[in-house]
């Protein structure tokens, strides 16, 4: 990486400055620099992360159901969801709310189109 390079040198630059020059005020810590260093260092974390294979889910409902009345399920039993027809699904990625979309047909097979993505205060609550 050339950038890298620069980063090094200007460090070097201010680090080799006498103890005089910097009482004085003389060399001075160059915010351009700070922020140019954790553009790099944020930039190569994310390009790690860009092939990262991540689970997701799409939760149409749920229910709670008794053992006894789970054995008793057969083929063409309805489970009736806690969620109406045409209400909102949820998208889970790696177990975490991502979003809220609706069910859709694409060649013969369902999708999800997201309708909204989760707020930043959902997301703290799911660290939580």
């Amino acid at each position: 990486m050339e950038h890298a390079g620069i980063l090094v040198a200007l460090e070097k630059d201010e680090k080799g400055a006498s103890d005089s020059d910097k009482e004085k005020g003389k060399v001075k810590r160059n915010k351009n620099f700070q922020i140019l260093n954790n553009h790099f260092r944020v930039t190569k974390n994310i390009g790690l992360l860009m092939n990262l294979e991540l689970p997701i889910s799409v939760e149409l409902g749920r229910v709670s159901m008794l053992a006894k009345d789970i054995l008793e399920l057969c083929p063409g039993a309805v489970i009736k969801l806690n969620k109406f027809s045409g209400e909102p699904v949820d998208l889970y990625v790696n177990g975490k709310k991502f979003a809220e979309g609706e069910l859709v047909v694409v060649n013969h097979n369902l999708g999800v189109r997201l309708t909204a993505l989760v707020g930043p205060d959902e997301k703290v609550s799911c660290l939580e």
